[in-house]
């Protein structure tokens, strides 16, 4: 509906709205950021006397909210230095990019309100210490006890469970439907073998069916470590998800101003 609605939209904005600034100003209320986009640089283009970082952070700002956040990086690559409003959705859109390393390496003094994410960088690659919790106030301290709480699984014990009960390795894993499928996955073989073996007295069948029950068996034990191995990975993973959805009024929402 917006698409069809654009061009009458355009048509009268010269007459409507005092610039290109108010446009984007109403493109992007209207969360039609990417034509806010347009009109920002072009604006950039146009007028020699425009505020710059002012725009620069629109345009970065922008693309946050459209999740094009690898643009943002690079249209505040330049200016993050000079403005704290720039510098803080810089930092946002490299958290939201998951590139730490990069959050890392910036300079950025405890005064700065993008200092957070540096902060929320440490949380997510484990480089807190219980002693450096201590101080963590607000929303921080609350992200930090949450991921505080995701628990670690010994992948050796997954093994050993699943050694003796198949499937029971995942379950521990958190994967009780894998757990499940791979137990009868393991078990159907091993049935079919007793069956060969006692009763319809096929060696053939029988050998057949006890390497298949090996194999599978071999395979439980693989899938269990495995699944224990990357069990906080994946907890973490959707725990990051989380946050971003749960403080996206506040800590992962750009700073801007129109």
């Amino acid at each position: 509906m917006k698409n069809k609605l654009f061009p009458i939209i355009f048509l009268f904005s010269l007459n409507v709205f005092a610039g290109n600034m108010e446009f984007a100003q109403f493109l992007f209320n209207e969360g039609d950021y990417f034509r806010c986009v347009t009109e920002l640089k072009r604006e950039l283009y146009e007028n020699s006397s425009v505020d710059t970082l002012k725009t620069v952070n629109l345009i970065v700002s922008s693309y946050i909210m459209m999740g094009e956040n690898l643009k943002a990086i690079e249209e505040a690559d330049k200016f993050y230095k000079k403005s704290s409003d720039i510098e803080y959705n810089y930092a946002l859109a490299l958290f939201l990019d998951k590139n730490f390393s990069k959050i890392d390496s910036l300079n950025l003094s405890e005064s700065r309100d993008a200092v957070v994410f540096q902060e929320l960088s440490a949380v997510f690659q484990n480089k807190f210490k219980v002693s450096d919790t201590v101080n963590l106030k607000g929303e921080l301290k609350e992200i930090y006890q949450g991921y505080a709480k995701i628990k670690r699984k010994n992948p050796y014990l997954a093994m050993l469970i699943s050694a003796v009960v198949p499937g029971l390795g995942r379950v521990y894993a958190d994967r009780a439907g894998d757990g499940a499928f791979s137990s009868l996955t393991v078990l159907t073989p091993a049935l079919i073998a007793v069956y060969y073996r006692t009763i319809s007295k096929n060696d053939i069948a029988f050998y057949v069916s006890v390497g298949a029950f090996g194999a599978f068996y071999l395979g439980e034990l693989y899938g269990a470590f495995n699944s224990a191995s990357i069990y906080h990975k994946n907890k973490t993973e959707e725990y990051y998800k989380k946050i971003i959805i749960d403080y996206s009024a506040s800590l992962f929402s750009p700073k801007f101003v129109f």
